[in-house]
């Protein structure tokens, strides 16, 4: 929407004396919903203007975490804060320097699962744990993190193909991204039992749930298997003996990934907007968050943290109790996305490692082996035999003019004393 023409003159004047008036009391800050839709039109056309790049998404959606995470507050205790977490760190943070030393202590971090680093979270944050009961909520726990991704569409977003798009390569290349970032988290905090992720592609969104903490087997970093090129067939049905222990590590990575938790998709592929009708006077479309939206920003919450309520006079986020449903076919496609992405892509990919060395597999087809010809030299006679083949028993003998008549003059006569005896010899009439 065009922002409004500042007064000039007198009117201007008049206003900033206004302004400068200090109010006897502090008041509430105010920040009505047509300023809050007005700023999200603003951002989303800058995000759309620029769609082919990611970082333009960062404008809007830091501006919705902030303002979210502005309208909850912990009822229990004053000493938590839920907290808009740019770049949140799922890891190990570098050690503080102790009171009265100049370094930090050395740690060792090998060992360590990876850090994953998502592009948002909102998290609880505690500036000290002996404020309130223990037990009622961990140090530094999790409401949900978000990741996001360039949509460049040649539609406008609210054009029903660029929800299609949405859906396609882009949502499911990146759904990897987020088991990794998941599982990272787990590992990084032990106290987490469950995590919620926004998979958000320009516009569009797939909110996920990790509802159970994996086991703890899972979370641990997988050695790094160096697979050599067996490109030679023959080699490669003798491989098992000398690539015994690669296929081994291959096998048991391939066991890890079959035990690896999926998370169950709560809303697939939903709008982060709503489309209000414009306006003859407006510049740009109104916007404002979707009920999808909504609903999923207030789902883990309402779930498992009772004590933080959204503040009813919120104008910003209503909140909205009906669940969004997934079509049929949204739903068929969200979970083999899951699947490829969790399990499929990597299990297969191990399975053509351990099969390149030689590997049969239960269902696969032991592939023939071709036998090389002999290599073949020059004799001095001037003839070609095989090399190494000498006068074998089984070589055929060389057959001239003299040992043919000789051996048609042999069968000749063995036909003629079979025919007086009354046998029948092979090849004979």
């Amino acid at each position: 929407m065009p922002p409004k023409k500042r007064p000039t003159g007198r009117t201007a004047k008049k206003g900033k004396e206004k302004e400068t008036t200090k109010p006897s009391q502090p008041g509430p800050f105010i920040y009505p919903k047509e300023h809050f839709d007005e700023a999200l039109a603003n951002l989303l056309y800058d995000a759309f203007k620029f769609r082919g790049s990611e970082y333009h998404l960062y404008p809007i959606y830091n501006f919705i975490i902030v303002l979210n995470c502005a309208t909850l507050r912990h009822t229990t205790t004053s000493r938590i804060s839920i907290a808009p977490c740019p770049q949140a760190l799922f890891g190990v943070p570098p050690p503080a320097i102790p009171f009265g030393y100049k370094t930090a202590p050395k740690t060792d971090n090998k060992g360590e699962p990876p850090s994953q680093f998502p592009d948002f979270a909102r998290i609880f944050v505690c500036s000290d744990i002996k404020s309130f009961p223990d037990g009622t909520v961990p140090p530094r726990d999790i409401v949900d993190f978000w990741e996001l991704k360039a949509l460049n569409s040649g539609f406008p977003w609210w054009h029903r193909n660029s929800s299609v798009i949405s859906k396609g390569p882009v949502m499911a290349d990146n759904l990897k991204q987020c088991q990794d970032q998941a599982e990272a988290g787990f590992a990084h905090n032990p106290r987490w039992t469950r995590i919620y992720a926004l998979l958000i592609v320009g516009a569009f969104f797939t909110q996920l749930v990790w509802k159970d903490r994996p086991p703890e087997e899972t979370l641990t970093p997988l050695e790094e298997v160096d697979v050599p090129d067996v490109s030679n067939q023959a080699r490669r049905e003798t491989a098992r003996r000398p690539y015994g222990k690669i296929i081994d590590k291959l096998l048991a990575q391939i066991k890890r990934y079959e035990k690896r938790q999926a998370p169950e998709v709560v809303i697939f592929n939903a709008p982060v907007f709503d489309y209000a009708e414009k306006n003859p006077k407006d510049e740009y479309q109104p916007v404002s968050l979707s009920s999808e939206f909504l609903w999923a920003l207030a789902q883990p919450l309402q779930l498992h943290f009772p004590d933080v309520p959204v503040e009813p006079t919120s104008w910003w986020f209503p909140k909205t109790n009906e669940r969004p449903k997934m079509t049929a076919g949204d739903e068929s496609l969200a979970k083999r996305y899951v699947s490829e992405a969790v399990r499929g892509k990597k299990i297969e990919l191990l399975k053509q490692q351990a099969r390149s060395l030689g590997h049969v597999f239960p269902g696969d087809k032991r592939p023939a082996v071709t036998p090389s010809p002999p290599v073949s030299q020059q004799d001095k006679s001037g003839r070609f035999r095989a090399r190494g083949s000498g006068s074998r028993p089984d070589a055929p003998p060389l057959v001239t003019r003299a040992s043919a008549r000789a051996q048609a003059a042999a069968e000749a006569a063995l036909a003629d004393d079979a025919e007086d005896e009354g046998e029948w010899l092979p090849g004979v009439l």
